[in-house]
């Protein structure tokens, strides 16, 4: 009878260790274990609350257009804005894979060159009065909106993880705005190769359910308990509403 009971007391404790492993690797806040020191960031949060238009002042102009983010400017908000790769190089303010929903046009925005997108409206769909609006690319955001603005510049994630990240990088230091963006994203392994490019630019890790996303359920896990901090090392950490 007693050995009968070590036996079994052996088993629970086998599949309890399992189990505590198994939450330390998805669940555990992976800071403890990849800690790292994120810049001071306490320059940009100078009220209690910030006020960010979330693809400009969408609710008033047509969302990611010249339009929304100069009516954010004068409403003195942060501007969050979303980011990816033309067919010909270009870095484009979208945030749709395709520009089906906020244009004229048709087509996945990585089939479409930069003469091609420019021929769209993306301001019609919206009010007719932003007849005329076009997809701005990012260097001509941060020429139009000057440093007093903070920009979050959101990474739209792909198969090609480097591109990107590269060209942002290029278009930030160009027009010297290290000080007034941030560069933010769901996708760690962008953002690590931001790092790796441009360490000098802040960045900020994404954090959400992944309820929509087609991938396992470990890696939704592993995303969203920060299991790849150590390749982000993020700044400031922007938590969706739904966690």
């Amino acid at each position: 009878m007693t050995r009968t009971r070590l036996v079994i007391g052996a088993s629970a404790f086998a599949v309890v260790g399992l189990f505590f492993g198994i939450w330390l690797v998805f669940w555990a806040p992976l800071y403890l274990l990849m800690s790292h020191s994120p810049r001071n960031t306490d320059a940009l949060f100078q009220d209690e609350i910030a006020v960010v238009a979330h693809r400009g002042l969408s609710g008033k102009a047509p969302e990611n257009t010249l339009a929304a983010f100069k009516a954010a400017r004068d409403q003195r908000a942060w501007i969050e804005l979303d980011v990816t790769l033309c067919k010909t190089g270009e870095v484009i303010v979208i945030h749709d894979d395709s520009v089906d929903r906020t244009t004229d046009g048709t087509g996945a925005v990585a089939d479409l060159t930069i003469q091609e997108l420019r021929r769209l409206d993306a301001g019609a769909w919206f009010d007719p009065q932003f007849r005329g609006q076009k997809l701005p690319t990012l260097p001509e955001v941060l020429a139009v909106i000057g440093p007093d603005t903070l920009i979050d510049i959101e990474l739209k994630t792909d198969d090609d993880k480097r591109s990107l990240p590269a060209a942002v990088g290029r278009a930030i230091e160009r027009a010297q705005r290290q000080d007034s963006v941030f560069v933010s994203s769901f996708d760690p392994f962008m953002l690590e190769q931001l790092r790796l490019a441009n360490p000098e630019i802040l960045r900020a890790q994404l954090v959400g359910s992944y309820q929509d996303s087609d991938l396992a359920w470990y890696e939704k896990r592993a995303l969203s308990n920060l299991v790849f901090t150590s390749r982000v090392q993020p700044d400031l950490l922007i938590w969706q509403h739904t966690v």
